[in-house]
């Protein structure tokens, strides 16, 4: 219970500094609007919506990196030190997903509801947010560990952007997959619980380096 409690003061406090930089919030959803919007005057004729759900994962995919690659980067060195006397590894990686799936969950419903506005594919918009939902827990997992690397060496954000790519791949595939099978009104079970399988290792790897990391 304990360390509920302190998981919990972490989400707190984490989502309080998300409300004061919310300028930050903002400025994603420009770039987002920004990106659809091009893409829509691009591709507003295709028809294949492989193209288009492709399209709008890679634009949420990016979203995703530019979100949850301040999250660990932004600690001050003296706010490290105190969690690092009085914190557990576990309890403050665990609380970084957390605000990462909440915060990711916004900018996907944001995109699903932007894209399901401008482009013609007979898609429902409650399966576009489903599965972007379910692609911001899976894009959380890994990034939040990938911001947990960047932030041991200084803050360099060349990591996050060298890393996050190749890690977030098979994630990436998997998600289009899930997203060609609804709009072709497919079963996509199988292609849900290898996304489910991949957060459940994502996660599980967040809890075992970030310890490692955590010491240096």
């Amino acid at each position: 219970m304990h360390t509920l409690r302190q998981i919990i003061r972490l989400i707190a406090v984490d989502l309080r500094i998300e409300w004061r930089e919310k300028h930050q919030l903002f400025s994603l959803i420009l770039y987002i609007t920004s990106s659809v919007f091009v893409a829509y005057m691009l591709l507003r004729n295709s028809q294949s919506p492989r193209v288009i759900i492709s399209v709008f994962w890679i634009i949420l995919c990016f979203g995703a990196i530019t979100t949850t690659s301040r999250s660990l980067i932004r600690e001050a060195s003296q706010r490290f030190i105190f969690y690092y006397q009085t914190l557990d590894s576990r309890t403050l990686i665990i609380s970084k997903i957390v605000v990462n799936t909440l915060m990711l969950s916004i900018i996907s419903i944001f995109t699903a509801a932007l894209f399901s506005l401008l482009f013609p594919i007979d898609y429902p918009i409650g399966y576009l947010i489903s599965t972007s939902l379910l692609g911001s827990m899976a894009f959380a997992s890994t990034l939040t560990l990938i911001a947990g690397i960047s932030a041991t060496v200084q803050g360099n954000t060349a990591i996050m952007a060298i890393l996050s790519f190749p890690l977030l791949l098979p994630q990436l595939l998997v998600l289009i997959r899930i997203s060609e099978a609804l709009a072709l009104s497919l079963s996509p079970s199988r292609y849900i619980i290898s996304t489910l399988l991949l957060d459940v290792v994502t996660v599980a790897l967040s809890l075992i380096l970030f310890h490692f990391l955590w010491k240096e």
